[in-house]
């Protein structure tokens, strides 16, 4: 959570002297300035246009209705629209974050669940001290390693499917 209040402060730093720039000449003044519907500011006429127009070739009731709030909480003060846009930015960036992390865990975490069980699996079958060093040779064998990843696909695709932890030991 620190992590993303953090990511969304340095977005905020690095983006906030967009807040000292005009409109630009690209699509604000048909988006936003010279757009009579969304000049009116976010109304019950407005919310039905927004669902019902098609202007600038496109459907997106959201961007108007996006557009129409802050025209109503800032006018056509450029700044206040800039922050909007950078805020949203800010909780983009969180949230790709947060999805990244869950993919990663999602990814690594029956990794680890597999390895613990195999390493636990050799410790109890190989627990003396020359067995210690077969674990060693083992884990370092190119071959381990190629059968390792092969057993791992297969039983993510099981943890998957089944919700529950498989067991596995590779051959030696």
């Amino acid at each position: 959570m620190i992590a993303c209040l953090l990511l969304a402060a340095v977005t905020l730093a690095l983006y906030n002297p967009v807040n000292r720039h005009p409109f630009v000449n690209y699509d604000d003044d048909r988006y936003v300035t010279e757009n009579p519907h969304v000049r009116r500011g976010l109304t019950a006429d407005t919310f039905k246009w927004a669902f019902t127009s098609t202007e600038q070739a496109n459907w997106h009731p959201l961007t108007w209705m996006s557009h129409a709030l802050d025209v109503s909480l800032f006018r056509l003060n450029p700044a206040g629209h800039h922050f909007t846009s950078i805020l949203l930015h800010a909780i983009n960036v969180m949230l790709l974050f947060l999805m990244l992390i869950w993919v990663m865990a999602s990814l690594i975490m029956p990794h680890r669940i597999q390895l613990d069980y195999l390493l636990m699996s050799l410790r109890l079958n190989l627990g003396s001290a020359s067995g210690k060093k077969s674990i060693w040779i083992l884990l370092l064998s190119q071959s381990f390693r190629r059968t390792f990843n092969d057993l791992l696909l297969v039983n993510i695709t099981r943890l998957r499917r089944n919700k529950e932890p498989v067991q596995f030991i590779p051959p030696m």
